[in-house]
């Protein structure tokens, strides 16, 4: 039994190959709050990194190694710096 509950579940749902749609995929709020707070974060920039993370999931990027959750970290970094230079935020 698990005695702790998940941030972010994504769901790939295109089996037909659909253009415009990945999946599905949902944020526990909660969580992120929790977390941002415990470590002096913003709760929406965790959101925003929540979202981010799922996307890349169902773009095809995984994170089952030390390898390619590295790789993972580095595609994060590089679509959150591309959001913030053009002002996009969750606030």
């Amino acid at each position: 039994k698990r005695d702790w509950s998940s941030d972010v579940c994504s769901s790939d749902l295109n089996q037909l190959k659909t253009p415009h749609f990945l999946g599905e995929v949902f944020i526990c709020p909660w969580v992120a709050k929790t977390y941002a707070e415990k470590r002096g974060l913003d709760p929406y920039d965790e959101l925003l990194l929540y979202l981010v993370h799922s996307l890349l999931h169902l773009s095809g990027l995984e994170d089952t190694s030390t390898e390619k959750a590295a790789k993972m970290r580095v595609a994060e970094k590089k679509v959150l710096e591309h959001l913030k230079s053009k002002n996009i935020h969750l606030k």
